[in-house]
């Protein structure tokens, strides 16, 4: 998994935060998206390193700047319930 961190700047409320993360939706729709329109941080955390190129277009298309762009490579925890399953499975 990739975890893409973009600072935005124009996101000022809650409802920013929701237009953010739908126009990445459209992009790429089963990314799992987070974003603080306090800290102006928009995260994608998707198989594939996403394409700057797109989220940029897909952003300034909803009125908002991209400040710039950093991915990592992030390996994902299993969820509580799955640690559970397992634990109860293996037991």
């Amino acid at each position: 998994m990739y975890r893409t961190t973009v600072i935005i700047d124009g996101m000022h409320c809650p409802m920013c935060e929701s237009q953010v993360k739908g126009l990445i939706r459209k992009l790429y729709p089963n990314a799992s998206l987070s974003a603080a329109h306090k800290k102006g941080l928009l995260s994608i955390e998707y198989p594939f390193i996403p394409s700057q190129a797109e989220i940029k277009k897909a952003l300034e298309s909803g009125g908002y700047q991209v400040r710039s762009f950093s991915t990592e490579k992030f390996e994902k925890k299993p969820s509580l319930f799955a640690r559970l399953f397992h634990s109860f499975k293996t037991a």
